[in-house]
């Protein structure tokens, strides 16, 4: 590769690879949605990352999922929540998942 086309080529790379970046880390957080269903006794379904969802509160630092889950009685429930990392602590530690909405369904329309 020239030296008059490098500094292109990596300029364009460098938002496919923050993109990378972001796709992974949601779904590192996507795993703490999982691991709070199961240890309140439920069964996850379907869990969606909506980036950028207009619900979101926080959206910089949140990272905002819609969830279809069977609780614990077998009823179907249609949720949204949000997964976000405390702000002084380790980025390795436990990741916090907040429910916004959560409504019992008859059935589910995908």
């Amino acid at each position: 590769m020239s030296g008059d086309v490098r500094p292109y080529f990596l300029l364009a790379a460098a938002p496919g690879i923050v993109a990378v970046l972001w796709f992974l880390g949601a779904m590192w957080f996507r795993e703490a949605v999982q691991r709070d269903l199961r240890e309140r006794g439920c069964e996850p379904l379907h869990i969606w990352w909506i980036p950028l969802a207009y619900w979101a509160t926080g959206w910089w630092n949140r990272m905002p999922f819609r969830v279809i889950y069977k609780d614990a009685q077998g009823r179907l429930h249609k949720a949204c929540c949000c997964v976000y990392q405390e702000l002084m602590g380790s980025p390795f530690g436990p990741r916090r998942v907040e429910w916004l909405k959560d409504e019992l369904r008859d059935f589910i329309d995908v």
